[in-house]
């Protein structure tokens, strides 16, 4: 599977939205984020993603042949996320 895209669904005073950011940058994983705080649209879409209001929330999106599968990732899981993205822990 290839990576497709990747959304993050932050607020600006999130110390664990921060640290993903940080984190994906290092790894070199780019990335779309989206103000959960100050955009009503995107506050929306965490909401019907997640199910809950808390942030981060991560949303990667990949492509395997012609199908394409979205995994949501709650929280700052990065054992979860290194696996998904194949990124040695």
């Amino acid at each position: 599977m290839q990576l497709q895209s990747y959304t993050i669904y932050s607020t600006p005073t999130c110390h664990f939205c921060h640290q993903l950011k940080d984190w994906l940058t290092e790894n070199g994983i780019a990335y779309v984020e989206k103000n959960a705080a100050a955009d009503p649209v995107a506050r929306q879409e965490l909401i019907d993603k997640s199910h809950q209001m808390g942030v981060p929330v991560s949303v990667l999106t990949f492509q395997d042949g012609a199908e394409a599968m979205e995994k949501v990732v709650i929280g700052y899981d990065q054992p979860q996320l290194a696996d998904l993205l194949e990124i040695a822990a």
